[in-house]
Formats: structure tokens, sequence, C-alpha cells
């Protein structure tokens, strides 16, 4: 028995010979939902996972969110310490941040969670453009996810999903020294 994107009882060129006993029980496996792919060196393997090009579309979406909201994404660091500031965190430091400017202060804090909690006291325009670099990191890593997923909604086959690197792209985190 011979495979080449499947099984053939004679030799075709780039094919693999597999025994009889390997062939039974690749196809029990199939028969028990599993799916007969070929590995890296062309020997069939059984599978498990999505097998319809919109379940591997769902599973290579649920991967992007999930890249989206990790650390290797969401993240600066501000002295050597790293960290990130969501969205309504970077709104709110605005406001204050504003709040500091419009009451003529030259300088104004920002407290980082932590544990523990550290406060970082720089001037409100260093402030201002820090906060400034940071969202337009957030819109540019926004906007690469956005584009990975329109790329994976279009493509019409598995293989295609499936190779397909949703981690590469996005911008390089940003480092501040105070």
């Amino acid at each position: 028995m011979y495979w080449k994107d499947g099984f053939h009882d004679k030799p075709v060129d780039g094919g693999v010979e597999i025994t009889s006993a390997y062939w039974h029980e690749l196809i029990d496996g199939q028969a028990q939902g599993k799916r007969i792919v070929t590995n890296a060196e062309g020997y069939p393997i059984l599978v498990t996972g999505p097998q319809t090009v919109d379940e591997w579309k769902a599973k290579i979406i649920a991967a992007i969110e999930a890249h989206d909201k990790s650390d290797a994404v969401n993240g600066f660091t501000v002295d050597g310490l790293s960290m990130w500031l969501d969205r309504e965190t970077r709104a709110g430091l605005e406001r204050a941040i504003a709040t500091d400017e419009a009451l003529g202060n030259e300088m104004t804090s920002i407290w980082y969670e932590g544990p523990p909690p550290v406060e970082f006291k720089l001037p409100v325009a260093m402030a201002k453009g820090m906060l400034l670099r940071l969202e337009a990191y957030a819109k540019e890593t926004f906007n690469r996810t956005q584009s990975h997923k329109a790329t994976v909604y279009a493509f019409d086959t598995a293989k295609e999903i499936e190779a397909y690197d949703y981690t590469a792209g996005y911008p390089e985190k940003l480092t501040f020294n105070l």
C-alpha cells in the first residue's frame, strides 16, 4: 500500500510505502472521526481537530483574538517595568493629565497598579507624548488583529488557514525611559 494525498495500490511518484497493518489503523481512526493528513516526511498520520473550512476559521479566529489579548501584544515597558494600560485606563489618564495641564501643573503622576503600585512622576508634556504613542501602538495592534481576521475569512482551504501565521506583523512593543 502507498500514500500520497490518498491511498494507492501501486507506487506513485513522491509517495511513501505503508504496511497493511498501518493502513487498517488509519482507516479505523478515520472511522472514529479522526482525519488522515500528510506529515512533514510525507507519511499519513491521524489527527483530531477541525475538519471543515468554517471550523478551521473559527479555531484560528479564536486564536487571533487570544493573541490580541495576550502579553505578546499588550505591553510596553517604563524604566524596565513591563505593564499594560487598557483602553479605559488610558482614557482616564488622558483626562487626568489634561486636568493637570489645565491647572497649570508642570508635573503629573501615572500609577502602575502593580503589585506593588508604582508611581511615575513626569512632566505633563512627556506624559501626553507617552500616552499619544501608546494610543497609536494600540491602534496599530488593533488594525493588525483585524487584518489577520480578514485574511483568515478570505481563505478557501483548511490548509491555507492552518499554515497562516497570525502572530506576524505586530508592531514592536514600546519602551519608555524616564
